[in-house]
């Protein structure tokens, strides 16, 4: 999915990583190429750091799931809901999906 994210981006592309260890060598790379720039998140301002820009709560994983569910993106919506820890959620979800690829048969 990244491949499609970085390839059909228009103007700018944002990539947030939870684990700054990982990116390293990519961020270095770009920024050699001077193909990024980072931003601090709180005043638009750019910086010579990465932006950091927390966990994610639980709630804000299950408002995400919800907002996904809206879209029928079923399984990311899933995947929202087992970070929030809502089973129920995710079941209900699943059963959306099922509803959905049964009626397309």
């Amino acid at each position: 999915r990244l491949y499609t994210a970085i390839t059909r981006a228009k103007s700018n592309l944002w990539i947030c990583d939870e684990n700054i260890n990982k990116n390293d060598a990519m961020y270095a790379y770009w920024m050699t190429k001077q193909l990024v720039r980072t931003v601090d998140i709180g005043t638009g301002n750019e910086e010579n750091n990465f932006v950091s820009a927390g966990i994610s709560t639980q709630d804000q994983w299950r408002k995400q799931g919800d907002y996904l569910t809206t879209k029928h993106l079923w399984n990311e919506a899933i995947k929202c809901y087992e970070k929030a820890k809502a089973p129920a959620k995710m079941l209900e979800v699943q059963a959306y999906k099922e509803v959905e690829k049964h009626e397309f048969l």
